[in-house]
Formats: structure tokens, C-alpha cells, sequence
């Protein structure tokens, strides 16, 4: 049932209409602990989509990642410019990865529309209002290493995340940009990998999902971080767990993207996920 929808909803994107390739430039600041870590430098992603295709470049502390997505060809290619690797996944191998892992904590998420609207570089956004709650105690289950007494203080800990969003429905490029979005969650393809960790699954994936419900591009997000509870230890991890985080738009493009963005350049070297 899942292939079907899947090879529906390409269908339906290769047959549109396809006016512009997009690239969608954001760039994220963060409060918190975490900010001091990094030592400032803040991450910047670009998105770019051209038909059936994606490439995403994440930018943080002078490192990158690419992750390229072929809806068409099922495929999800991750490069290492540092070190000038890459990783290929199909779909099936995605699949079975994340079948193969252990079951996820529990989530639960909120995502509606708050009927408010505002002017964001130009364009108008409607807002949307975002929860999440996960619990602590069970990430056991994705890490079994873990000793059993810092599961005993962490019960009853929950991460919860809140904040809005602001999607423009009618920007340049923002149709195909949501045609693409559309397909790639049909396709079981809208959460790619994580280098090192493999495929996004669990909370992040449900996050993502709950996240791409709303069609249009996310001119500006807003979310705040926190611990919740009555766990033990919880006092003394709020402070380092706090964090809020911003994304906004910095630039839409819906000038042509060269075909050789999205296939793999021909000194990278092929290593096993």
C-alpha cells in the first residue's frame, strides 16, 4: 500500500507542471548551553529541489554534510565533503534499518493552524502552533547501554518541545516545493539519514512527519526546549537542557540548479553505512 501511494504521488510531481527548481536558504540560531558549545557559530542549511530531486547542505563549525534524495530512483545519497565520503542507501535498506531498531520512546505531537497571519520578507505566512513530549525514561529502548540507575532518576522526565511556525503558501517556488515534500513523505523518503546514526526514525522521524503537514515553506520557526517533571535528577539537567532555537528564510531562489549538484563527485570514496 505504502509503494502504491508512493508511486502515486511521483506520478502526480513528474506530471505537473514544474515551473521552477528551488533553493530555499535558512539559517538557525540558538539560545542556550548548547549556543556556548558551539562557540557561536550557528548552523545554515540550504534545500534545493528540482523535480523528483533534493539536495540539502547542512553548515555548522565549519563543517558540512549533503544529503541528496531521489524520489525517482529511491535513493538517498549522504557525502562528507571533509572527507570526501559518501554513503548509499535504497529505500528497502532505509526500511529495514529501521525495522531492525530497537522500538522508539513514546511521542506525542501537536501541530495546528492558530488562524494568525503575518508578513515575513514579503510574502504571507499563516502560523502554526507545534508540541512535542517524549519520555526520558524510555530512551532505554534506543540505548540499551545505558546504566539502569540513571533510568531509575530519570522517570517521570519528559523533553517537551513548544513553539510556532510561519508557512508561506503562495512564494515563489513554494508549490513545487511542497509538491516535493508531498511525494517524499509518500515515499517514505522525507527523513534522511544522519551520518553516523543511520536513518532518522523514532521521535525524529514523527517530528519531521508532524512538521510537513502544513504545505509551503517555513519562512520562520520558533521552539523552545525544555525538561518537565518530577525525576530526581531533573533540577540539575534543566539548565543544561533548556535551549530555544530560531530558523528563518534568508533567501528564495527559483533560478535553475545544475544537474551535477545532485550526483556524486568522482573523487569521493564509497563507504558502508
Amino acid at each position: 500500500m505504502k509503494r502504491c501511494l508512493a508511486i502515486c504521488a511521483l506520478v502526480a510531481l513528474s506530471s505537473a507542471a514544474v515551473r521552477a527548481d528551488v533553493t530555499v536558504t535558512t539559517e538557525v540560531t540558538i539560545d542556550g548551553p548548547m549556543a556556548a558549545m558551539m562557540g557561536g557559530a550557528m548552523p545554515r542549511l540550504i534545500m534545493r529541489v528540482k523535480g523528483t530531486k533534493s539536495r540539502t547542505d547542512v553548515e555548522v563549525m565549519g563543517q558540512s554534510v549533503s544529503t541528496i534524495t531521489d524520489l525517482a530512483a529511491r535513493q538517498v545519497i549522504v557525502l562528507m565533503p571533509g572527507q570526501k565520503t559518501v554513503q548509499v542507501f535504497d529505500a528497502a535498506q532505509l526500511e529495514a534499518l529501521v525495522a531492525a531498531a530497537p522500538a522508539p520512546p513514546r511521542f506525542d505531537g501537536t501541530f495546528e493552524p492558530t488562524g494568525q497571519t503575518q508578513t515575513i520578507a514579503g510574502q504571507l505566512c499563516e502560523q502554526f502552533s507545534f508540541s512535542t513530549s517524549m519520555d526520558i525514561s524510555q530512551m532505554s529502548t534506543m540505548a540499551p547501554q545505558m546504566p539502569s540507575e540513571v533510568l531509575e532518576m530519570l522517570k517521570g522526565a519528559k523533553m517537551i518541545t513548544k513553539g510556532f511556525v510561519w508557512m508561506a503558501k503562495s512564494a515563489p517556488g513554494a508549490a513545487e516545493y511542497a509538491a516535493y515534500m508531498k511525494a517524499a513523505v509518500a515515499a517514505n523518503l522525507a527523513s534522511p539519514p544522519v551520518p553516523g546514526l543511520g536513518p532518522a526514525q523514532g521521535s525524529l522521524d514523527q517530528a519531521m512527519r508532524l512538521f510537513r503537514r502544513a504545505e509551503g515553506i517555513a519562512y520562520l520557526s520558533e521552539a523552545e526546549l525544555s525538561l518537565e517533571g518530577n525525576a530526581p535528577i531533573l533540577e540539575m539537567l534543566k539548565q543544561l537542557a533548556t535551549m530555544k532555537m530560531i530558523s528563518k528564510v534568508t533567501d528564495v531562489s527559483v533560478s535553475p540548479i545544475a544537474d551535477d549538484l545532485f550526483a556524486v563527485p568522482a573523487d569521493y570514496a564509497v563507504t558502508k553505512p
